[in-house]
C-alpha cells in the first residue's frame, strides 16, 4: 500500500470574457485490494443497464467510465450520450452524463455494488474500469 494509483485532472474554460484555468492537479491514492480493472466494455440500453461491481473484493475504489460512442460531428446532445448514477427504490438517480468520447473518473462509495447507466438515443458502447479500494 503505497500510492499505487495516480489521478490527474484539470479544467480550462474560454468563452468570451469567461476565462477559467484550473491547472491540472495530480494526487496519489493507495489501493488496498488487488482486483481491477473490472467490468470492461459493455452495451448500455436506453431502458438502463445495471453495472455490477461483484468482481471486486473491496468496494470503494477508483473507477473510470468512458462513452465509446463516436461523435457524429455536431458536438451537441444530438449525439448518443450516456448518463448514470445510483438507484433509489429501483429508479436511476442521474448523477453524470457523457457525450461520445468523454470519460469520468471518480472514487466509488464503499457501499455501492451496483449503479445504472442509460443511453440517450440507442444502445451505446461504454467502457468501465473499476478497481478495488
Amino acid at each position: 500500500m503505497s500510492s499505487e494509483i495516480t489521478v490527474i485532472s484539470g479544467l480550462t474554460v474560454r468563452k468570451g470574457s469567461l476565462q477559467y484555468v484550473g491547472q491540472p492537479q495530480s494526487f496519489q491514492a493507495d489501493m488496498l485490494g488487488k482486483i481491477g480493472p473490472a467490468v470492461g466494455a459493455i452495451q448500455v440500453s436506453t431502458a438502463g443497464t445495471d453495472v455490477s461491481l461483484s468482481q471486486l473484493t473491496m468496494l470503494g475504489g477508483w473507477c473510470r467510465i468512458r462513452n465509446l460512442e463516436v461523435d457524429v460531428g455536431t458536438g451537441t446532445v444530438t449525439n448518443n450520450w450516456v448518463f448514470g448514477g445510483p438507484k433509489s427504490g429501483g429508479v436511476l438517480v442521474p448523477f453524470f452524463w457523457l457525450l461520445p468520447g468523454e470519460d469520468f473518473v471518480l472514487r466509488l462509495y464503499p457501499g455501492m455494488s451496483v449503479f445504472q447507466l442509460k443511453a440517450s438515443h440507442m444502445t451505446a458502447d461504454v467502457d468501465i474500469s473499476a478497481f478495488d479500494q
